[in-house]
């Protein structure tokens, strides 16, 4: 039983800390300074989708923040409701 707790334990920090999508260097994909900062153009990208509405955090959500929106956004698509320069994309994908 201790050592299925320890694993589960081990499996949860290891999902925690996973960047999917691999941009913008973990810690939200937010760019910026050391990656992962409150600013810069993955952090300019992550808010227009916000300011569409989409949500990050809830499995439950129906406009998923990086699933819906980001990482289409970075795979050049268009998505409703979310309005960002090509510019702050591109940017975003050399981080």
């Amino acid at each position: 039983m201790k050592t299925l707790v320890v694993t589960l334990a081990l499996i949860a920090s290891t999902t925690t800390n996973a960047n999917p999508s691999g941009y913008g260097g973990g810690q939200g994909h937010g760019g910026g300074a050391g990656h992962g900062g409150k600013t810069g153009p993955c952090q300019k990208v992550k808010a227009a989708c916000e300011a569409a509405g989409f949500v990050g955090g809830d499995r439950n959500a129906k406009k998923k923040l990086w699933k819906d929106c980001v990482d289409p956004l970075i795979e050049g698509k268009s998505v409703k409701g979310a309005t960002i320069s090509a510019k702050d994309v591109e940017a975003c994908k050399m981080k």
